[in-house]
């Protein structure tokens, strides 16, 4: 009997080659360059480029799912869709009324908590932070989908003083 040469003890044929290949986008993707903008510091764009990318990296160890729809549906899930703001009647009064937000300003509320959620330090890197908080809000255990909830139900409370104009002084006669 010839003898054969074992395969490797991490070796697995039922493993699909298809789905371990590392499908990693550029970073031309409009989401990909608002998030190195913001992780941009002094200056150092290729430092969050490489964090970026190595973001999408641990999602797809993650998931094992193309990385940028994965991080987009987490962004979207935080994202809110409308704001609280102050109008001011006079200089003691003012009122809320909500409005809607834009999708871009919506995408950056949505990084800002991100980014301030896994900002802290601790033993795990920044990427993997972010992809792990990206993973908990997939699977709904993210403190920032209570956020979210937060904002909406300040802008339905605040829904009453939609129609409110601020009042104008008299003038005396």
């Amino acid at each position: 009997m010839p003898w054969k040469p074992e395969a490797p003890k991490f070796y697995n044929p039922r493993i699909d080659v298809v789905s371990t290949f590392m499908n990693i986008p550029p970073l031309e993707d409009p989401l990909l360059k608002m998030l190195v903008g913001m992780l941009t510091i002094h200056g150092k764009s290729n430092r969050a480029r490489g964090t970026a990318a190595r973001v999408l990296h641990h999602l797809h160890a993650l998931t094992r799912a193309p990385p940028l729809p994965v991080f987009r549906e987490g962004l979207f899930a935080i994202a809110p869709l409308a704001k609280s703001k102050k109008w001011n009647t006079s200089a003691l009064k003012h009122f809320m009324k909500p409005a809607p937000l834009t999708e871009r300003r919506s995408m950056f509320h949505a990084m800002k908590w991100l980014l301030d959620e896994c900002g802290n330090p601790g033993p795990l890197p920044l990427e993997e932070r972010i992809a792990r908080e990206i993973m908990d809000i997939h699977n709904g255990k993210s403190t920032l989908l209570n956020k979210r909830l937060e904002w909406h139900k300040e802008a339905m409370i605040s829904k009453a003083n939609v129609n409110t104009r601020p009042q104008t002084s008299r003038r005396s006669r």
